[in-house]
């Protein structure tokens, strides 16, 4: 569960990433994978490039290129990652590696909103939700169980309404992910940029204000969470 939260976030860098996400094992991916902890590169790049069926693949193209000092390259790959019918944490990751490349974001696109996590702290654990650009969603609840939402169907317009009211975040500066606990009655939320993370802790007192920004926020991410969790069976 803790991994899965993480992940959320998207904002790991490739090692962290690599050693994270769960794959299956003595797949082409899986081989690479260790060729890269190896140190044998050329081995590494040339059993991710012939994946096709993976997403994470370019991601240990890039790890590949990067590890054998082709900064370039490594650039190469991961901007071609950045295109909406590439899933959204991806994207999210490639320009957490890009970053660590020292490239920048367009200043036109640095703040687009690309996602954003919600929690909310329970009396026996923490609620999470997210939702991303590309319309799928995940939810963690504090009880253990998961919901993913892949795109496709009538939830891709509750996640719609969750990013629309959510926009504003990405106006606020970017910070490492804050791990703390959160306080009882206070609320997380963070947005997902090519920036980084864009994060705002608030009391429950502000959803009183069914004005409020963050209370139009918080109010259709709960219309997702209904959504989620009565459509679909939980982990």
């Amino acid at each position: 569960m803790a991994d899965f939260v993480d992940l959320l976030f998207a904002d790991q860098d490739l090692d962290e990433l690599l050693v994270h996400v769960e794959l299956a094992p003595l797949s082409p991916l899986f081989v690479a994978r260790s060729r890269l902890w190896e140190g044998r590169l050329a081995e590494a790049k040339e059993l991710a490039s012939a994946v096709t069926d993976d997403v994470l693949a370019p991601l240990v193209v890039a790890h590949a290129e990067q590890r054998a000092g082709d900064v370039a390259g490594a650039a190469k790959t991961l901007l071609a990652l950045d295109v909406p019918t590439v899933d959204t944490r991806m994207r999210l990751w490639a320009w957490r590696a890009l970053r660590d490349l020292g490239v920048a974001p367009p200043p036109e696109t640095a703040r687009e909103l690309l996602g954003v996590v919600i929690q909310v702290p329970m009396r026996t654990g923490l609620d999470a939700l997210a939702a991303y650009a590309d319309g799928s969603a995940r939810y963690a609840s504090h009880a253990g169980g998961v919901v993913v939402h892949e795109p496709g169907g009538r939830i891709d317009t509750a996640v719609a309404e969750v990013l629309y009211a959510a926009e504003h975040l990405t106006a606020r500066p970017t910070a490492v992910r804050n791990r703390a606990p959160i306080p009882r009655e206070r609320i997380r939320f963070t947005a997902l940029s090519r920036l980084g993370l864009h994060a705002m802790e608030v009391g429950a007192e502000t959803f009183e204000d069914a004005q409020h920004p963050l209370g139009k926020l918080f109010f259709v991410a709960s219309r997702l969470l209904v959504a989620l969790t009565t459509s679909r069976p939980q982990g």
